[in-house]
């Protein structure tokens, strides 16, 4: 999974480079804007793949939010604690 999650992240990367890179020269040549939208469709697509792998991992579990919840608990007494003396 990581490794997918890798290549979609380069690639995006990279067709995000070779778009601008090409509306670059288009509008210097004054060619045809089809591939520029090519491109850009392409990067969208290679980008919305993307961010469902990278949000895969960044959602917590429900064992991980109630830990979380104990831990927010726990410092809170701790400091609550400290704060008293």
């Amino acid at each position: 999974m990581y490794k997918l999650q890798k290549f979609f992240n380069y690639m995006t990367l990279i067709l995000a480079v070779v778009t601008v890179i090409s509306c670059f020269y288009v509008t210097y040549a004054k060619k045809s804007y089809f591939i520029c939208v090519l491109l850009l469709i392409l990067t969208l697509i290679f980008n919305s793949i993307s961010r469902v792998y990278n949000n895969k991992d960044i959602d917590l579990t429900k064992e991980d939010k109630v830990l979380l919840e104990d831990l927010k608990k726990q410092k809170k007494e701790i400091f609550d604690k400290n704060n008293k003396k």
